[in-house]
């Protein structure tokens, strides 16, 4: 095919579309036969196709954003290495323009999306069989060409002696044949001589002599005599000797010695029966064959290719013109007489194309392609006609299909444009002429119209439209039950056609197979009429004369006809509606607890319902006053700039409450809701208002409110951007929120994963809060020994140990439906975890001293300041407790995380210190604020409330000013960079305010005591600089 072939086993198709959906669906379609290439633009189709790529086959879409498909087309066929390479545009368009304008280019054809597989596979296999036989043939005609002028050369020189030289790649002169001739004539010995350089085979000064003979020849490119006398085994000679060079495109491939005219016949014939194979191969690959008409003899050759084609056996063909005319179909033979007649007069090396039918032995009818070219004798006169003839039947049934596809897309473009614009009381002449002309196009016998009564389980015929020459009363059935058409009703719920070509083949279905039998039905297709998923009914298509075989795009095209008459059938559904709408509208309008207007663009109410009128008694039937001089409650003579009817004739709903005073001075509320109503444009044309009196409903609502907002406040922690005392509006805390609504309402076990400080208890009490059931009860696993724990959590019996004086329950119990939080239960020892994780499987708890386990109704709640699942992988807590406890986890940040708090945390606090203490609310200043943003608090939200509330009790002022900080704050990060640093830092000042109380520094840091002894031994600082503890 082309060089690509001795790289890529398969042909080469290049993709070029800058759309990567159509890319993978051609892909997918031909990756299996070709090799695909791809390109995401014109420019780079270019690149490739002008360096090293020479596809087999270019698909080329038109609409590409760096350069079209034309322009791509036009300049492959401007250039002379590509100008053979076929292309076949992708295009979406359906214009006759384009694809003239693509044909004028040099495309050989077009594939329309979205693309059918069918299509796509049949054009490109066309397209690359064309091509594979055009390169064939030009191979073909290259190797006969080249053995040609060997053999002419051979001719001219006959009767002398004759050798043959060839040239390597290195370009030496290599010794490769002398004809009997020479060999008698010179005593030289060719298989002495064969494959060796003159020098080799005459020795230095004789070869030498030769080879600058031969290296004239082929520098000149050009004929060379020249006369010698040569010492030979024969003996001495004078020879006159004649190279010719062999010259293939522009290159010297050999060179033709003779001395006298004599030539080696054998060898030429050797090389031409390799060429005829070849030719013969060639001829049967692409479906062709080759003809010879001598214009002397009036005879003419056909090859055994040529006489399979017209289906006769090797040898059958009469030889004449005759018998060739015979074999075309009688409708072309006037045609084939008159286009082949002008041949002869054509000149040598031009050919003429043309397509005819013709009549196979067996009565088979096909279309071939004829191509032919004249020969001229030396005297200019036409010797011969030579040609050959291709089988193109497939291509010419695949034009017939297009062109029938188009002109039944075109058709129904046309019907889908006229029902639009019809109008419904011609819906039935509208759904006939439809069914008539789709019937004609696709030349079927009968098609109909059935609409599914679920109701009464049957299909009852509404349209129907027969050929003129089949009999109106066969299958002329106006109700058609559910259980004759079984096969049809499942595809059809589920939006798919039925296409039956032999209704003979109806094997499951007896019944229906005899019932469309006795209509003289031979083949059917249903096309389901869907609308939102559901089905109304079906479409049919009967072949009553011959079996029909609907193809792909058929299919397709009916579909979309189907499709128009559902939007025809919708169209007439939704008009009725209208209608009744409209009806029932105004019963509701007159009858609606509501007043109802409609205002035009002009601002007058050009109707109003009683009760309206009722209410406004300035409106009366009979007048179209301005909206403002009967709403507005003082005298207006303009439009208010704030009118919701303004509003809403831009395209807005308007939803306003307004107060007025009746005629009897009493004050009533209404809520106004103001409606555009588009016209048919778009533009609106009106706008409806609605009063809702809602007088005693706001005077509830008043009364409620107060309520309300006390509950949420409670709910709340008194404030915005919280959650039952949680507060904050981050995102973080946002996300905390969201957990807690969404488990407060499940039994599911929560783990509460945070720093110290960063009000896990709080997350837990508005878990509890929000589930609203049952007591809230909360542990310390640090602060509790193994035995006393599982005391307090489980409780006890009397005597069970030393102090027991009677029973008692434990939290577990005591929780009932509520909530019981395990705080710290990182702390909790090894054998309390196995118990912990007992009660959590088993929903039961069983008391110290006690044998008989008691089931528990409460949610269970952990909480961890450390990494558990550190802790798990070091072996320091069990695996299967953490993943039981790991159902629900709610991360609660920290004040790092949620810097943008701070300031709503800090503003909190002091109006709890102010509420708390009944004293005057204390601010802090802007600076104040910031410095407080920008510290790092590891103690989190314990640490700044407790600095909040020194800072409101010791400030002499009600501002909060930068002075009044701690120097560890005011200072900023005192020349610390590290978290670290920092941290003992603020250990560091907060044991020196306290005086070396660990209790008063844990206050001040907001962390527990424990904590405080963690960061001394942390740090290594020395517990003796402080007494206290």
């Amino acid at each position: 095919m082309n060089k690509n072939q001795q790289t890529f086993p398969k042909p080469v198709v290049l993709i070029v579309d800058d759309q990567p959906a159509s890319i993978e669906v051609l892909g997918s379609l031909l990756r299996e036969d070709y090799h695909v290439l791809v390109a995401a633009g014109g420019t780079r189709a270019l690149e490739m196709v002008f360096g090293n790529t020479r596809p087999d086959l270019i698909l080329l879409d038109i609409m590409m954003p760096d350069m079209d498909g034309y322009e791509v087309c036009r300049r492959l066929k401007a250039d002379e290495r590509t100008r053979g390479t076929p292309v076949i545009f992708l295009t979406a368009m359906d214009q006759d323009e384009d694809e003239e304008l693509g044909f004028s280019l040099g495309a050989a054809d077009y594939i329309t999306k979205p693309f059918k597989p069918s299509i796509v596979r049949a054009r490109v296999r066309t397209q690359i069989n064309l091509k594979l036989h055009a390169d064939l043939l030009e191979q073909a005609a290259v190797e006969r060409r080249e053995l040609l002028i060997e053999y002419d050369t051979i001719f001219n020189n006959v009767q002398s002696a004759f050798f043959l030289i060839d040239i390597d790649p290195q370009g030496r002169f290599i010794i490769e044949n002398l004809n009997a001739y020479h060999q008698e004539k010179t005593g030289l010995d060719l298989w002495n001589i064969r494959g060796k350089t003159p020098v080799q085979a005459f020795g230095p000064e004789l070869g030498a002599r030769i080879e600058d003979n031969y290296r004239k020849c082929f520098e000149l490119q050009q004929n060379i005599s020249y006369e010698e006398t040569l010492l030979l085994p024969a003996g001495e000679r004078t020879w006159l000797s004649r190279l010719t060079p062999v010259v293939i495109n522009g290159r010297t491939v050999k060179l033709v010695g003779s001395a006298l005219d004599v030539t080696d016949l054998k060898n030429a014939q050797t090389e031409l029966l390799t060429s005829q194979s070849r030719l013969s191969w060639a001829q049967t690959l692409t479906q062709s064959g080759v003809w010879e008409h001598d214009m002397d003899q009036g005879t003419v050759f056909w090859s055994k290719e040529c006489e399979a084609l017209f289906g006769l056996q090797e040898g059958e063909f009469e030889g004449t013109y005759q018998a060739f005319l015979d074999r075309v179909h009688p409708d072309d033979r006037e045609y084939v007489i008159s286009t082949g007649r002008p041949i002869i007069e054509m000149k040598e090396g031009t050919t003429l194309e043309y397509d005819h039918r013709i009549v196979k032995k067996d009565g088979q009818i096909c279309w071939v392609r004829e191509s032919a070219g004249v020969v001229h004798d030396e005297a200019g006169d036409p010797l011969r006609v030579v040609g050959f003839v291709q089988d193109i039947t497939q291509r010419k049934e695949a034009e017939r299909a297009i062109n029938k596809q188009k002109a039944l897309e075109g058709l129904l473009m046309e019907l889908a444009a006229d029902s639009i614009n019809a109008p419904l009381d011609d819906f039935e002449h509208t759904i006939s002429r439809l069914l008539e002309a789709v019937g004609r196009s696709v030349e079927v016998d009968r098609v109909y119209l059935f609409n599914y009564d679920y109701v009464r389980k049957i299909a009852v015929n509404t349209h129907e439209w027969c050929a003129e020459d089949i009999n109106p009363e066969i299958g002329n059935l106006q109700a058609v039950p559910f259980d004759l058409i079984s096969e049809f009703i499942p595809a059809h719920e589920r939006g798919e056609s039925v296409h039956i070509p032999d209704v003979g083949e109806l094997i499951e279905n007896p019944g229906m197979r005899s019932h469309l039998e006795d209509q003289g039905i031979k083949s059917i297709v249903s096309i389901p009429l869907m609308d939102n998923r559901a089905c109304l009914g079906f479409v049919g298509f009967d072949a009553v004369r011959k079996e029909k075989v609907f193809s792909d795009t058929e299919m397709y095209l009916l579909s979309f006809m189907a499709q128009v008459i559902v939007n025809l059938m919708s169209r007439l559904q939704a008009s009725k509606e209208h209608q009744e709408s409209e009806a029932r509208c105004r019963v509701i309008a007159e009858n609606i607890a509501m007043g109802v207007a409609v205002i035009d663009e002009n601002m007058r109410i050009t109707s109003a319902n009683p009760r309206l009128r009722q209410w406004f008694p300035g409106l009366r039937p009979e007048n179209t006053p301005l909206c403002y001089d009967v709403f507005c409650h003082t005298a207006r003579k303009k439009v208010c700039k704030d009118c919701p009817c303004i509003v809403s004739f831009e395209n807005h709903r308007v939803h306003q409450g307004i107060k007025r005073r009746n005629h009897k001075g009493d004050e009533q509320i209404f809520r106004l809701t103001s409606s555009p109503v588009p016209g048919p444009e778009g533009r609106v044309s009106q706008v409806v208002l609605m009063f809702q009196e809602i007088t005693d409903e706001v005077l509830r609502e008043e009364e409620l409110r107060n309520r309300l907002n006390e509950a949420e406040n409670r709910l709340a922690g008194g404030g915005p951007g919280g959650l039952c005392g949680l507060r904050g509006a981050s995102r973080a805390m946002g996300e905390v929120y969201t957990r807690i609504r969404t488990t407060a309402g499940t039994d599911k076990v929560v783990l509460l994963m945070g720093e110290t400080g960063t009000g896990k208890e709080l997350a837990a009490r508005a878990i509890h809060e929000l589930r609203g059931r049952g007591e809230f009860m909360a542990v310390n696993c640090a602060n509790l020994s193994p035995s006393l724990l599982e005391s307090e959590l489980f409780g006890h019996c009397r005597g069970a140990f030393t102090g027991a004086s009677s029973d008692k329950k434990g939290l577990f119990e005591a929780a009932g439906n509520g909530i019981i939080l395990l705080d710290e239960i990182e702390a909790a020892p090894s054998r309390m975890q196995t118990a912990l994780l007992r009660v959590l499987e088993s929903r039961e708890v069983t008391r110290v001293g006690d044998s008989r386990p008691r089931s528990i109704g409460a949610k269970v709640l952990a909480a961890a300041n450390q990494d558990l699942e550190a802790m798990v992988e070091k072996g320091r807590f069990r695996d299967d407790l953490f993943y039981r406890l790991c159902e629900t986890v709610i991360h609660l940040p920290t004040l790092r995380e949620r810097t943008e708090d701070i300031s709503i945390l800090a503003d909190h606090f002091l109006e709890e210190y102010s509420r708390l203490s009944s004293r005057r609310p204390r601010q802090l200043s802007p600076r104040s604020m910031e410095l407080l943003c920008g510290y790092n608090w590891p103690g989190n939200v314990r640490e700044l409330r407790n600095l909040v509330h020194t800072l409101a009790e010791i400030s002499p002022a009600p501002m909060i000013r930068p002075a009044d900080l701690p120097d560890w704050l005011a200072g900023g990060t005192g020349g610390f960079t590290t978290l670290e640093e920092r941290e003992r830092k603020a250990l560091q000042d907060a044991m020196d305010r306290a005086s070396g109380n660990k209790t008063e520094a844990a206050r001040l840091l907001g962390v527990s005591r424990k904590t405080v002894y963690s960061l001394i031994d942390k740090y290594g600082m020395d517990q003796g600089l402080w007494c206290r503890t």
